[in-house]
């Protein structure tokens, strides 16, 4: 009844801050669903939906890789509430999230694929070596040559911005010490260690923004160059070179190619395998301060248009500039055709390594 009134009353008061989360489960009421989608239905982007055995089932995984053996109990791990915007964590006394570098964050699967064609190199914006030499787009004979070099990319990125993480979580917990919420945690207090530094339930993650048009991206590649051989990669780097500027049809053509969120066969079993194996397999790989694989959060913290404007023309058809996708795996706006069912389908075919 209590969440009944919460979900009546933020329809009527119409505001858009606090935000609020609903915690899904098999028992909860078909009235108190049907409040939840009135009030998503009208316009508030709230509440958003998380699962409640998943978020649980998270809270145990993690709790066995905690440093002094002391993560979530089954108890606690059923006390659970988001951690920022997304990703659930604990609530209480202990155990909780205090420091953002043990979360957050962002990498840009976007530019990473950006500079995968060019050798590592970032062309478009800051004219410089961003990552490891692992060929030009032109060298890549097949579509898994490219897929290895993005992986490689992308291995090389995530585990360089954990580490920039680690070392901040350090810093924090020895020249930027937080008193007040050491003295309200009973781990703190109990084993005389401070907030920042102390952390017995892992809590890994990070913010996945531009995801979508690096996916669609690679689609288009392996389905206009690789599959239908109707371009070559020489003729892709030239439109990306300009901006599309002279390839008007080629750009219709990257445009039009299959889109993730539309139940398409063809761009959703790639853009799956991007998802569970590079995006969440590769970020799996690395632990973080606390002990624990880092997952993925699929959130755009509204970074995607300042991130837009510093990625070059894509091959998804994009301007260089523009807008990049504003959810962690929503279809990127306008390509999704097929209404929401066909997004759901799609979406809930990636089910491994995802937060």
């Amino acid at each position: 009844d209590m969440t009944d009134a919460i979900l009546e009353g933020a329809r009527n008061i119409r505001t858009t801050e606090p935000s609020m989360v609903f915690r899904y489960s098999k028992k909860n009421r078909v009235k108190t669903l049907y409040h939840m989608f009135e009030c998503i239905r009208d316009g508030l982007g709230y509440p958003s939906i998380k699962h409640d055995e998943i978020g649980t089932e998270q809270m145990k995984y993690y709790a066995q890789f905690s440093l002094n053996g002391n993560g979530a109990t089954d108890e606690e791990a059923h006390d659970w509430g988001l951690v920022l915007c997304m990703s659930p964590g604990l609530v209480g006394r202990r155990k909780t999230m205090k420091t953002r570098s043990e979360g957050g964050g962002s990498i840009f699967p976007s530019k990473i694929l950006e500079i995968t064609l060019t050798n590592g190199y970032d062309w478009s914006y800051s004219d410089m070596q961003l990552g490891p030499e692992t060929g030009y787009a032109e060298d890549f004979e097949t579509f898994e040559q490219l897929w290895d070099a993005f992986k490689k990319q992308y291995a090389y990125t995530i585990s360089l911005v954990i580490r920039a993480k680690d070392v901040s979580r350090y810093m924090e917990g020895h020249y930027l010490q937080l008193p007040f919420v050491s003295s309200i945690d009973d781990g703190c207090m109990e084993l005389g260690r401070e907030a920042c530094s102390l952390s017995e339930q892992p809590h890994g993650w990070h913010n996945l923004i531009t995801t979508v048009v690096g996916g669609n991206s690679l689609v288009g590649i392996k389905k206009l160059i690789y599959d239908d051989k109707k371009y070559t990669m020489k003729q892709l780097m030239e439109a990306l070179k300009v901006s599309w500027e002279g390839f008007e049809q080629m750009q219709k053509d990257f445009k039009n190619a299959p889109k993730w969120g539309n139940d398409d066969e063809y761009a959703d079993a790639v853009i799956k395998r991007y998802y569970e194996e590079i995006i969440g397999g590769e970020m799996k790989k690395v632990t973080n301060y606390s002990g624990g694989p880092v997952m993925p959060v699929g959130q755009g913290v509204g970074l995607y248009m300042e991130v837009g404007s510093r990625t070059g023309p894509t091959p998804d058809g994009r301007y260089g500039g523009e807008a990049a996708d504003d959810g962690g795996i929503s279809p990127y706006f306008g390509t999704d055709k097929k209404g929401p069912t066909a997004v759901l389908k799609s979406v809930s075919k990636v089910q491994e390594n995802q937060k």
